[in-house]
């Protein structure tokens, strides 16, 4: 089985459940079970989130969520690589499965025998129930639907847009789900051997199934059907059996002779029309005999955007129904992100006979389908030929244009000489993206290929030749650049002996929060691993400083450096994750739990954990004797933190322990998992009169101004600040006492103790302190 580590990603965790209601237990006691939530996990990357969707995967029949984590041979799963690559992932857990409580006495609750398992799949090629089964060799070792539905739409506006990753039992649950929900929720479905085909079972247990047709639950089509109340089953959508041999007879000898589909004129599935979705179908599973059923009913009921990604045509071989946990599970990983950031490229030119026309696409098919193609092309060319291959006067300019769909990104080169028909060639090379893709940044990529293009075209004549070697050295730059963009996010290729394209896609990160001079910057990596000498030397300045304990006013003095430096600086560590902004530690500040505390309360691995990090067992104090605290123990400690006690006298009541513990350490642990926050005061002032206010504003307006003119930032105002001071000082609290500016910020602005600021206040008498 290999060795007994696996190689899993470390990442930040947390759990919760969705969905369920309370029922009556049926004693007659009036006691409630809870039936029908759903555990899920969530993940986030250890170096922060690079990608724009979740995934959210949901598993089969018969499994649970672990079949996620891992594989049977322990190596890493699809959850560990897509966090990899940057994914934040979550691993939904049908009801009454795994983690999720049932019920006892539930009679959805499905149980596979070994016997089912080997037959059907782990040892599939030992029984030869269908044809494809000898051809599998990459296994590695020797529920209510409703609710399932009901609890995943509770997940995704918790969860934010995301592509839902099911298996098998989940597919059709995954359908309705897309069907019934918003469609800003869901970027796109991922369906590894969806249940199916649709109407009947086939192969492992015929006869009737899935009433609406790829679902046992209801799903809106249009025209609505009509819905028998007594049995939940639709009355009007109706069937026609079709022969394997007179319409799909490509498919014939892959284990069905017949189908069923919707009678003509189908029903269609509105909110399944722009989705995109992926089917996957391994080689040797059973569901290699009927996933394409599956995908032709989809296209049938009018979903525009279904890929049907059939892995022995991709050259991937040997698999069986838990590709995502065998030998190769990786390789299909690779495929699947491919699709999930696809990218379409297409080159077109004006044709002087024809007009705007397509010369080369990449995938084929996918603008303009070939006469014996049954793919729907992404957009319509003639509609749009104007914009992608314009009028002189828009050539070398960026054109973006925007669909319900996608976002075509497109820079026309116009190229004037006597050798061209009319004396002129104009081309572009056009990037087709999701349009909720971020754009920004392929910008520079569809800028790079159009200038690179039009010289080699200078050099070379290579656009304009009629060579048959001409044309496939476009098509080949075109097929190389697609796939390395969608599977690397980079690439290199050589182009002729002088000329090579290099191409990288940056990931793009959220802006980071304000970095303001009280924070306390928290490293999350090892920095000085990181360092190179061509840093900034402001950088390097500051980074033996960062330690979690000073602010970053307080680096920027001990760095000897201008604060502004300082704040970019930190600014650019936390747009890459390399950091955390905390509040500054004090003994005189209140902390109280939040609601994440259930969480910590549940969850043993993260107690032990703190355990481990708060642990002081050389104190070096008289009479000292090592004491671990236990979970339980760190519970009630984290708990008893309230708003209106100090740290300090939290310290002084638990002076027992304290000993034992590392206090800053507690704290923070507490604060980066999220269960414990530093409760804040801020000061309002009250009764200020009309003329005090004005003489504010005066005052305020000559700092700008005299800040304006210094051309130093913060050099005048810490001037300005001085001169106050001398004079009582009043007149700089003034712009704090607004109810927005917290005692951290208004101490470090001023250069003054919490327990000064206090005794200013108190002289004033016409101030508020408040706590939140």
């Amino acid at each position: 089985m290999g060795s007994s580590v696996s190689s899993e990603t470390f990442a930040q965790r947390n759990y919760f459940y969705v969905g369920g209601s309370y029922v009556d237990d049926g004693t007659g006691t009036g006691n409630d079970f809870m039936v029908g939530q759903a555990y899920v996990e969530r993940l986030w990357p250890q170096g922060g989130v690079r990608q724009q969707y979740s995934l959210i995967f949901i598993h089969g029949g018969a499994q649970t969520g672990t079949n996620w984590l891992n594989t049977p041979d322990y190596r890493q799963g699809w959850a560990s690589w897509f966090l990899n690559r940057g994914y934040r992932v979550y691993i939904f857990e049908q009801p009454s499965r795994g983690r999720s409580p049932s019920r006892p006495g539930d009679a959805s609750l499905k149980v596979w025998n070994p016997q089912y398992v080997e037959k059907y799949i782990t040892a599939t090629r030992d029984f030869q129930l269908w044809p494809q089964a000898t051809l599998h060799t990459q296994w590695p070792g020797p529920t209510s639907e409703a609710s399932t539905v009901n609890a995943l739409a509770k997940l995704l506006p918790l969860s934010g847009p995301s592509i839902l990753v099911a298996h098998s039992q989940s597919g059709p649950y995954v359908l309705a789900a897309a069907a019934s929900q918003p469609p800003d929720l869901i970027a796109g479905l991922v369906l590894l051997e969806p249940a199916g085909p649709p109407f009947h079972e086939a192969i492992t247990r015929p006869g009737h199934a899935r009433p609406w047709g790829i679902s046992n639950t209801p799903i809106p089509y249009f025209p609505a059907v009509t819905i028998d109340p007594t049995a939940n089953v639709p009355t009007n959508l109706p069937t026609a059996t079709l022969s394997v041999a007179e319409t799909a007879p490509d498919r014939i000898g892959m284990g069905l002779t017949t189908y069923m589909m919707q009678a003509e004129p189908a029903k269609q599935l509105p909110r399944l029309e722009e989705m995109p979705i992926l089917v996957v179908t391994s080689e040797s599973g059973y569901h290699s005999c009927y996933d394409w059923v599956t995908v032709k009913y989809l296209r049938q009921a009018g979903c525009k955007q279904v890929k049907h990604l059939e892995l022995a045509k991709e050259g991937i071989r040997g698999n069986g129904h838990l590709m995502f946990m065998e030998k190769n599970n990786l390789e299909v990983a690779a495929l699947v992100e491919g699709w999930i950031r696809s990218l379409t490229i297409f080159f077109s030119k004006f044709d002087v006979h024809e007009g705007p026309k397509v010369i080369h696409q990449v995938p084929a098919d996918s603008i303009v389908p070939s006469a014996s193609s049954t793919h729907q092309p992404l957009i319509h060319f003639p509609s749009l030929s104007s914009y992608i291959i314009p009028r002189q006067a828009f050539c070398s300019h960026l054109i973006t244009i925007t669909t319900p769909t996608y976002r075509l990104l497109s820079h026309p080169i116009c190229l004037s000489s006597p050798r061209y028909p009319r004396n002129e060639l104009i081309f572009s090379f056009t990037l087709v993206l999701s349009s909720s893709t971020p754009f920004s940044t392929y910008t520079p990529v569809t800028n790079k290929l159009s200038s690179l293009l039009a010289h080699l075209e200078s050099t070379t004549s290579l656009l304009s030749s009629s060579s048959p070697q001409d044309a496939t050295r476009i098509y080949a730059l075109c097929e190389i650049l697609l796939e390395d963009l969608n599977n690397y996010s980079e690439t290199m290729i050589p182009i002729s002996p002088s000329d090579t394209l290099n191409i990288k896609l940056f990931p793009v990160y959220p802006p980071p929060p304000p970095v303001l001079p009280h924070y306390v910057p928290l490293s999350l990596v090892r920095l000085s691993s990181l360092t190179d000498p061509n840093w900034d030397l402001t950088m390097q300045r500051i980074l033996p400083f960062i330690n979690g304990v000073h602010s970053v006013a307080h680096i920027a003095l001990l760095a000897d450096a201008d604060l502004s430096l300082v704040r970019a600086a930190i600014a650019h560590l936390l747009y890459y994750g390399c950091l955390l902004l905390l509040d500054i530690f004090s003994f005189g500040a209140c902390y109280a739990p939040t609601a994440e505390m259930s969480s910590f309360v549940a969850d043993t691995e993260t107690q032990e954990e703190c355990a481990r990090y708060v642990a002081r067992l050389e104190s070096g104090l008289p009479g000292e004797t090592e004491r671990r605290i236990e979970g339980a123990e760190l519970v009630g400690l984290y708990c008893s933190f309230r708003q209106g006690q100090t740290l300090r006298g939290w310290c002084i009541e638990h002076a027992e322990v304290v000993i034992a513990l590392d206090v800053r350490r507690l704290v923070s642990f507490g604060v980066v998992k999220g269960f414990l926050y530093r409760v804040h005061r801020y000061a309002v002032a009250v009764g200020k009169g009309e003329e005090e206010e004005q003489e504010d504003w005066r005052e305020d307006r000559e700092e700008n101004t005299v800040e304006k003119i210094s051309g130093v930032e913060g050099e005048a105002s810490r001037g300005w600040e001085r001169n106050h001071r001398k004079k009582g000082g009043s007149a700089s609290l003034d712009r704090f006492l607004d109810g927005t500016h917290s005692f951290d910020e208004i101490c470090t602005a001023l250069g003054i103790s919490e327990r000064e600021l206090v005794a200013r206040l108190k002289s004033r008498g016409d101030v508020h302190i408040i706590q939140r």
